[in-house]
């Protein structure tokens, strides 16, 4: 039992790390590379999403507001926002207030089952969009290639 609970403590040390250490840190780098480094740090504040946005979204995730998602979606867009900010910032955030709401008692598995599924839709939405941002990218050649420990 405390080994499981040393794996499931270092895969949230792990998750962490990634979510709030290095995936901002290579937006920020790919952002500076593809728009220059003037206003870079404006155009990130402006987008950083705080927990009533998430809160908001989600709501119309669970009441599987699809149109009221995307106005939210293309408001962000049209102001500026990269579809991967947008994505690792309000859609991955989103999904894990779904899953702590669960996780509460605040909603059942059927309604984050609802609101997973509309934001499974967003997202296949959003695909052309993100692979059409992504080939604009200058390409460097790095790559990171890590292991989790067992």
């Amino acid at each position: 039992m405390a080994e499981e609970y040393q794996q499931a403590r270092m895969h949230g040390l792990i998750n962490q790390l990634l979510h709030e250490k290095l995936v901002p840190e290579l937006l920020e780098q790919s952002t500076r590379i593809a728009h220059g480094k003037v206003g870079h740090l404006d155009r990130m504040t402006r987008f950083e999403f705080h927990e009533p946005d998430i809160i908001s979204f989600s709501s119309l995730l669970l009441e599987n507001d699809l149109a009221g998602a995307n106005e939210v979606i293309e408001r962000h867009l049209s102001h500026g926002c990269t579809v991967t900010h947008l994505i690792l910032g309000l859609l991955d955030n989103s999904a894990r207030h779904l899953g702590e709401m669960w996780c509460t008692d605040e909603c059942s598995f059927a309604d984050v089952t609802v609101g997973l599924a509309t934001l499974h839709q967003l997202l296949r939405e959003l695909d052309g969009r993100l692979a059409q941002e992504i080939s604009h990218r200058p390409h460097n050649g790095s790559i990171l290639l890590t292991t989790i420990p067992k």
